[in-house]
């Protein structure tokens, strides 16, 4: 669970970056990176398929993905 807020914390940084808020999976694990998190890719790339799993995330592309839309916004 914690790892997953992690991520979701991550991603919610870095959503302003890109116009469609998507986040690519490099630039999350250079944030977590920064964080003093040091996960390999692929641990960073099984948190997000968990997630996506779970209809938090939307996986746009293999190593794009961004937040699902909330109905309470």
């Amino acid at each position: 669970m914690y790892s997953q807020l992690l991520i979701l914390d991550a991603i919610r940084k870095l959503q302003t970056r890109r116009p469609d808020a998507s986040v690519l999976v490099g630039d999350l694990q250079e944030v977590l990176c920064q964080r003093g998190v040091t996960w390999r890719r692929g641990t960073v790339q099984t948190y997000l398929k968990r997630l996506a799993d779970q209809h938090v995330l939307e996986r746009l592309d293999r190593n794009v993905y961004r937040l699902r839309p909330t109905d309470s916004a």
